[in-house]
């Protein structure tokens, strides 16, 4: 699933992959240009993620406390290429973009 997030004249591309676990559908978050719009834009990402009757979302980012939700720590280490960015996401490069986690 891809998405745009607009705002101050600029648009951010958001790419998801669907996935479940056990009967829960959720969108685990594959690229983001920024992280910090996605904290400021939760409501309207569920919104998006809700037409398409998903209602869990996946981050793969340290929240440091400035987003709701529950942090697990279920999964290892990702690898991703390039150069590991604090405020972007970008696994579109590797396993989690292919294959089910």
């Amino acid at each position: 699933m891809v998405g745009l997030l607009g705002g101050n004249g600029s648009w951010k591309p958001l790419v998801f992959r669907r996935v479940r676990e056990g009967s829960v559908p959720m969108a685990v978050l594959l690229y983001s240009e920024d992280n910090a719009a996605i904290y400021g834009n939760l409501g309207a990402i569920g919104q998006f993620l809700a037409k398409s009757h998903i209602h869990v979302l996946v981050l793969d980012i340290l929240p440091g406390g400035q987003i709701p939700g529950i942090a697990r720590r279920k999964r290892g280490k990702k690898f991703a290429r390039g150069i590991k960015l604090s405020n972007r996401t970008d696994f579109l490069g590797s396993e989690l973009g292919l294959f089910d986690w």
